[in-house]
């Protein structure tokens, strides 16, 4: 079954600072418009994923970065507004997610911020919620188990984490899903590959194969 998307974190949405400075920094130039050009080709994904060889992908583009948790790590909270964003799902040739056939899916998410200032403070707001969310908490009346990770050093920052989930099923009572991602901050761009599967922990290898994949395709 071709999905639309899965429960993707929603990435990114909150807070850009203003300088206080009295002279005004720089600005920084305007990047390109992101597109499919800044993620992983088909091609490339299926050299982890044979499966998805002579597949197909939907492109979105985005202006948030969520996290499944706010202050209390219950419910969601917005930690980022890029200024860009944009992200991908991918799919078998005869049009299937991986993750509804019992494999494990692959979304990376590529942001672009105003700043590297504004990308650091991201990552700090990520850092902080993976370290005060260790363990149980809640999103959407769901309840989830999250583990920081450390993943292969990318990039000038690097997060990972994963988290398993259990949520109310109509038909069989409850259902479960497993999560990871890596983070990987590069200037003022921050690439977020999330991973799911639905009876095993996604691989971190496998993450940050598409990191690195996703940091030389943008």
């Amino acid at each position: 079954m071709r999905r639309a998307s899965v429960a993707v974190p929603l990435l990114l949405a909150g807070l850009v600072a203003a300088s206080t400075s009295a002279a005004a920094a720089p600005a920084e130039p305007v990047a390109p418009r992101l597109s499919g050009k800044d993620l992983p080709s088909v091609g490339d994904l299926a050299t982890i994923y044979p499966e998805l060889a002579g597949g197909s992908r939907d492109v979105v583009h985005t202006r948030t970065y969520d996290v499944n948790a706010a202050r209390d790590c219950i419910g969601v909270r917005t930690i980022g507004h890029p200024r860009q964003a944009v992200w991908a799902s991918y799919y078998t040739a005869s049009g299937d997610d991986p993750y509804f056939q019992g494999g494990e899916s692959a979304s990376p998410f590529v942001h672009k911020f105003g700043t590297r200032r504004a990308a650091r403070q991201v990552m700090r707001r990520l850092r902080a919620y993976v370290r005060r969310c260790q363990g149980r908490h809640h999103s959407d009346g769901t309840r989830g188990s999250l583990h920081e990770l450390v993943p292969p050093a990318l990039g000038q920052e690097t997060v990972g984490y994963q988290i398993s989930w259990r949520y109310p099923n109509v038909v069989t009572g409850s259902s479960k899903r497993r999560e990871l991602h890596v983070v990987v901050r590069d200037g003022r761009r921050i690439v977020d590959v999330f991973l799911q599967a639905e009876t095993f922990m996604p691989s971190l290898d496998h993450g940050a194969r598409v990191a690195e994949l996703t940091l030389r395709a943008s």
